[in-house]
């Protein structure tokens, strides 16, 4: 009866990706209902023919929509029991927005919230901030009733959960409510939002109970019924509570369950698809003086051009705009079918009942246990009730979270205990407690679980079934299903709650992972899979149908890992012929498809679907017998997987082969030993099971993966027992101490993580409590991510205070103590001069403050110390100009070896004086310095300690060697912009000269522009500590380019023209100083994106190739790079700490970049095709290639001049009158395609071809240079296919003169390099 009308259900069926039809099911109703057809037929037929704008009645068409949306908001009046006409009116519907988030925003403007609390923010002083508004949110709270608090700027305080049966602990709410902080004379708005079911757990909250508590106190009560209102009764103005008892009672007759307001999502509704969200609110509280935040159109009473004033009708004031019409009046009709389907059900219920001999007792229990249940909510509950039951007894390693079983009799009795009272109640509130159809779930397998979205892809695939998998936008309460949170106990008496939840370490550790983790590690992120099964959307086999899924998924879906790819980058999980199409080859459809002038519908693409529309009269009959067929189909056809898996080992070679470095979390990490070894960090948090871990297990015959069923062998960040519980977390005596518990399976993680060895200091904004160093506070507050209203933690205190003043008492006391030590230091200094830095300490550990604190080096001197500005000080400011004699003077990075170190003194440090001073473009060689021969001895023992990743070594031999880079005798010079790509490349070139057998040197030089923003000389004592020559250019190219365009203006590009001012410099640097080979340092996707650009803006295939000499022939350029992801070198830089040196120029970044919108698109393509790049570094060998650029040039060029039909004599006269620029240009490339040629009898020839061209057409030069350049090549015209030798049976290539042969990856051997290009 459920799914009548509904558009798919088991009726629809699809194709897998196994080529079977399956049936469809849906049940991800508590994210989004689907529409009903005899709703959506009612709007067509009725409503739609006259839709029109609202705000008339001057025309037929707006006033018969005004009346619809009228007629709507009655009936969303009558549905939630509000008060909206009449005499007794005290209530206001209002629509607007997307769902829940969109209707609380109208509420907080309603309720002038913000200026409230910025109001409070502003004037307050010491403790008067705590004056905000402040707003109680429960245990069980959706984001959309939890951000939109905390950004407010409300202090939003967290109400805790009853350890016994999860709902929201009423106790410390009235404890909260009676604190003088939050109490009645603290003269504060106080707010209770509360959600009335939970979108995770389905679980009810006795909302009347909570309205009466905080009216007691005078605090509104608002409710969240986005999740309950398809289930329960939504009662604005519910009777008073009347006590039942004899016994004296604490409730009075002013009791309120009344509430505020309530808001919900309507899209949640049985066929409310696409409808705004509802606000149901007192009349009082919506002011007719304050102005709304959204204005404009329906607003305004009368506008004039210098003012304007707003109605004072509360609805209009408040639902600016054009209203939704249509979807309001989905509003209207999806309460409408849902009263009409719970009246239906309670008719059916009571004409069986007469019919039979039982009955209920006073007290409402049955006397017979095949009785239905008597509502509607009621058959809900007990449905959960029975899948639950069900699951547990076939399914046990299937982990209902927030289930709790029953120790309490009489869940169902018809009362409600407040304060050891009972009070009568309607129907709705005596199923406080007990949970909705809406399951969240973990499957256990061996030690860890089943990934959730590996679950949904199973359920999905093999069954049809539709779910989610995620947090369910429930971060915080999901993380305490997990077990990923930590209890902190305050002191007994503190202004505060008694216990505040805070992530604990794990939680931390993952989050740190998905933000900072230099693999990709989406699949970390915790969560589970959640479906519903509601009365209103489902048939009964259909439910039944599903239960049985998830016993065979609990059962066999471990099974089935191997034929699935996970992708560490987005968290998905798909079938191996799914990989980069989520819908497959056929079944994806199109909207672009649509045609106005077609009179029949288009084909559908997608095949086997078939959508029955339900209004039939075989509905009840045949049909629901041929989704039972189709249904029971559906399973057979699972276990024909099953059984078809296990005999079939090519799924399982096929994982058992994946190896750390492609297949595993944080693989390639530099930590490894070699191999693309696994982050040991990233993998103790990993909680999900790996394709190849249960390969061994299939080909043993197992049924069950060991250890499934044991709770002390669970390993991961997730810690969830079978029970559905989670272990007992850690409760800490006071605020300051959050040493947590590790968790199983995290000990070495916890323990030894570097980011947590640092002291952390707990910190609270709002609800917002948490704990973290110095550095991150520090750095929150400066970025804007904590406010002026955040208060940390003071140990030396021992209370709370305002984060600015925090910030300040820090680095003052930080100051203080580095001068008390520098102090010292110096008067050590003072008694033995020869020993600057006292014997036996370390310096570059000496420095107490933490990360993040501007420190001056040990040898400083203390008047540097003095002009440190503190943290609250800092913001963004311009950079100004450089001062050319602070040059080389910044700070040291802690990679290069200190003067300490050297054993120089402290006049060493490196001043104007140090690097001689040039003209604006001329060499500066710094490779003489003092400080250069100073470290000439130690720097030799510091190279290669900073060790490349194994993954990068790998690509660059690779790339070395497939284009033969470095020869024995190579004098290389490394182009160093201080980018994380070229100090990167700088380290593996290290790397290569202390390991490959043959010898090279190694000259590193630098352009440095001179521009305020791009400032490299740090890198002179960086490079210096390395021990390699360096040659540091100033070069103003800024200044240059204001007259260096034409007719002396400036250039129209400054991006090219520094681009070739650099370039030029390093080709004299490396004339000047005997280097033959200029080292650049760009990557694969740095290739990938020339290659489409020049594709796409010049039509020619080209892109950076990987060994070239330039025109002049002296010096070759390699790029070892070309086959290294830019990922592996930022995660190179990082780790390893180089010093990167930061650009910011105003012509790079002030402008869009072409090359940055590539690299956009090249990313998106790369989420759907994860290897991509690996074929693009594959297709683009052969355009690397230093002749690729002129074979195709000379094809294109020899083709187009073929279409000319522009006469010989005419072209040769516009050569020779206006185009000598081009034909010098043939002829230089004549040369150069000529100079190849060694042969002794055309030496003559060619000069005499030479002298004879310099009069000949474009067209004549044309050809004649294709001609000599495909002669080269042996490739005349079209290329020579493989011709067939009659004498063999073999396919042979005719041969290469060239003999010219390249190395291919994967290849046995060397091949002509004629063959790339074929």
């Amino acid at each position: 009866m459920g799914g009548k009308g509904v558009g798919g259900g088991a009726s629809s069926s699809s194709t897998s990706n196994r080529g079977m039809s399956i049936p469809l099911v849906y049940c991800d109703q508590t994210a989004s209902q689907r529409p009903v057809k005899s709703i959506e037929d009612y709007l067509r037929r009725i409503s739609m023919p006259c839709h029109a704008n609202t705000h008339t009645n001057i025309t037929y068409t707006g006033s018969q929509s005004t009346a619809f949306v009228s007629e709507s908001r009655q009936i969303v009046a009558e549905s939630t029991g509000a008060r909206i006409s009449g005499k007794a009116s005290c209530d206001i519907v209002l629509f607007g927005g997307n769902g829940v988030t969109g209707v609380v925003g109208l509420l907080m403007d309603v309720l002038n919230l913000r200026a409230l609390a910025l109001s409070a923010a502003v004037h307050a002083d010491g403790d008067g901030w705590n004056m905000r508004p402040v707003v109680f949110v429960g245990p069980h709270e959706h984001h959309s009733n939890l951000l939109p608090w905390r950004e407010s700027g409300c202090e939003v305080i967290s109400v805790p959960e009853c350890v016994d049966d999860g709902s929201v602990d009423l106790i410390e709410l009235e404890r909260l409510l009676r604190l003088p902080r939050y109490g009645t004379s603290s003269g504060r708005l106080r707010i209770g939002a509360f959600t009335a079911v939970s979108n995770v757990t389905g679980l009810i909250a006795d909302v009347d109970s909570i309205s009466i508590l905080l009216h007691r106190h005078g605090a509104l009560a608002v409710f969240d019924y986005a999740s309950g209102a398809p289930y329960v009764k939504m009662d604005m103005n519910p009777s008073p509570p009347r006590s039942t008892t004899t016994e004296p009672s604490s409730l009075d007759d002013h009791d309120d369950p009344s509430k505020d307001a309530i808001y919900f999502s309507p899209h949640k509704l049985y066929g409310g698809t696409s409808t705004p969200g509802v606000l149901v609110i007192k009349k009082r509280l919506i002011s007719q003086t304050i102005p709304p935040t959204i204005s404009g159109g329906g607003t305004v009473f009368y506008v004039t051009n210098q003012s304007h004033r707003f109605l004072s009708n509360r609805i209009e004031r408040y639902e600016g705009g054009t209203p939704d019409g249509i979807g309001i009046q989905r509003v209207g009709l999806a309460l409408l079918a849902g009263r009409r389907v719970a009246s239906e059900y309670e008719r059916i219920v009571k004409r069986w009942s007469s019919s039979s001999e039982t009955g209920y007792t006073s007290k409402g229990k049955e006397k017979d246990d095949d009785r239905p249940p008597r509502t509607l909510l009621e058959y809900e509950c007990s449905t959960y009730d029975r899948v639950v039951a069900e699951l547990k007894m076939n399914a046990p390693n299937l982990i209902i979270l927030g289930h709790r079983d029953a120790t309490d009799a009489d869940k169902c009795d018809d009362i409600s205990r407040l304060d050891g009272n009972v009070i009568e109640n309607d129907v709705s509130s005596h199923c406080a407690g007990r949970h909705l159809p809406i399951f969240s779930f973990l499957i256990r397998c061996g030690k860890r679980f089943l990934h959730y979205n590996y679950v949904c892809a199973i359920l999905n695939d093999v069954f049809g079934i539709q779910s989610r998998g995620g947090c369910q936008c429930a971060g915080p309460y999901s993380q305490r299903l997990l077990g990923l949170t930590s209890i902190i106990k305050n002191k007994p008496g503190a202004e505060m709650a008694d216990e505040v939840e805070v992530p604990n370490d794990v939680n931390r550790l993952i989050e740190r992972a998905l933000l900072r983790s230099d693999r990709p590690c989406e699949l970390l992120r915790p969560g589970y899979t959640r479906l519903s099964l509601p009365f209103k959307g489902l048939r009964e086999e259909e439910a039944d149908y599903v239960v049985r899924a998830l016993i065979w998924v609990a059962r066999n879906g471990w099974a089935l890992l191997p034929q699935y790819r996970c992708d560490h980058r987005t968290g998905e999980w798909r079938h191996w012929s799914r990989r980069g199409k989520p819908l497959g080859k056929s079944e994806r459809l199109w909207l672009s498809h649509y045609d106005i002038l077609a009179t029949v519908p288009p084909p559908s693409s997608n095949k086997g679907m078939v959508i029955n529309d339900g209004d039939d009269s075989s509905f009840i009959g045949e049909n629901i017998l041929a989704s039972r067929s189709r249904l029971d189909q559906a399973m057979d056809d699972a276990n024909a997987i099953l059984e078809a898996t296990k005999r079939d080992p090519r799924f399982l070679s096929e994982v058992e082969k994946m190896n750390p470095a492609t297949g595993l979390l944080g693989s390639g990490s530099q930590n490894d030993s070699g191999d693309g070894g696994v982050d040991n960090t990233l993998e103790d948090l990993r909680w999900y099971v790996y394709p190849q871990e249960v390969s061994q297990y299939l080909r043993d015959g197992y049924d069950v993966v060991p250890d499934t069923f044991v709770d002390d062998a669970l390993l991961g960040a997730i810690d969830v027992r079978m029970d559905g519980r989670r272990r007992n977390n850690l409760i800490v005596e006071g605020a300051c101490s959050l040493t947590m518990e590790p968790f199983s399976g995290v000990h070495t993680t916890v323990s030894t993580s570097p980011a947590l060895q640092a002291d952390l200091i707990p910190f609270k904004e709002g609800d917002h409590v948490g704990e973290a160093s110095f550095d991150e506070i520090k750095a929150g507050y400066e970025d804007g991510e904590l406010g002026e209203t955040c208060a940390v933690y003071s140990k030396a205190k021992d209370e709370w205070i305002i984060i600015t003043k925090f910030l300040q008492d820090f680095e003052s006391d930080v100051l203080e103590e580095e001068s008390v030590i520098c102090r010292k230091r110096n008067l050590s200094a003072m008694t033995d001069a020869s020993l600057p830095c006292r014997e036996g300490i370390n310096p570059t550990t000496i420095n107490l403050s933490p990360p993040g604190i501007v420190s001056s080096s040990p040898c400083v001197p203390m008047q540097l110390i003095n002009h440190l500005p503190p943290a609250v000080e800092k913001r963004e400011k311009k950079k100004p100009s450089r001062d050319s004699s602070q040059w080389g003077q910044r700070p040291v990075p802690h990679s290069a070896p200190s003067l300490c170190e050297l054993g120089s003194s402290p006049s060493l440090a490196p001043d104007s004086n140090r690097v001689e001073k040039t003209d604006s473009n001329k060499i500066s060689s710094v490779e003489g310095s003092p400080v250069a021969n100073a470290t000439s001895s130690k720097s030799m023992k510091n190279r290669g300690r900073i060790k490349p990743p194994p993954k990068i070594m790998r690509y660059v031999t690779q790339a070395m060697i497939q284009w033969d880079m470095v020869q024995d005798g190579d004098r290389l010079l490394l182009g160093l912009s201080g980018g994380k790509d070229s100090l990167s490349l700088l380290h593996v070139l290290l790397e290569f000269q202390k390991k490959l057998p043959i010898s090279f040197d190694i000259e590193v030089c630098t352009i440095d522009p001179m521009t305020p923003s791009f400032d490299p000389s740090p890198l002179i004592p960086y490079v210096e500590g390395l021990g390699l020559k360096y040659h540091y250019i100033r070069d103003d190219i800024v200044k240059r380019a204001a007259s260096s365009g034409k007719d002396g203006k400036t250039v129209s590009s400054l991006c090219a023209f520094c681009a070739r001012m650099k370039r030029g410099n390093l080709y004299t640097c490396a004339r000047k100083n005997n280097c033959n080979k200029l080292v650049l340092a760009q990557h694969l996707d740095d290739c990938a994106e020339s290659f489409f650009m020049s594709i796409m803006h010049n039509g020619f295939i080209r892109t950076m190739k990987a060994n070239y000499k330039i025109n002049q022939g002296d010096v070759s350029v390699i790029r070892p790079l070309v086959y290294c992801r830019e990922s592996l070198m930022t995660e190179f830089a990082r780790s390893a700490n180089l010093p990167i040196i930061n650009e910011n120029c105003p012509a790079c970044f002030e402008e869009p970049k072409e090359r940055a919108r590539v690299k956009k698109l090249l990313s998106r393509e790369e989420t759907l095709y994860t290897n991509l790049y690996d074929h693009i570094r594959r297709a683009l060998i052969p355009v690397m290639h230093d002749d690729s650029t002129a074979i195709m040039r000379s094809f294109l060029e020899e083709t187009i001049a073929r279409s000319r039909k522009v006469p010989a004599s005419s072209k040769k006269s516009k050569i020779l009158n206006g185009s000598k620029d081009e034909v010098k240009v043939m002829r230089a490339e004549l040369e150069i395609a000529t100079s190849s040629s060694n042969s002794e009898d055309c030496k003559d020839t060619t000069q005499n071809s030479l002298l004879s061209l310099a009069s000949a057409s474009e067209e004549e030069l044309i050809a004649e240079l294709a001609r000599r350049r495909a002669n080269k090549y042996k490739l005349v015209g079209a290329m020579k296919r493989l011709t067939r030798n009659n004498d063999i049976d073999d396919y042979e290539l005719p041969a290469d003169e060239t003999g010219q042969m390249c190395s291919l990856t994967g290849g046995d051997g060397m091949i002509p390099c004629r063959e790339l290009m074929e």
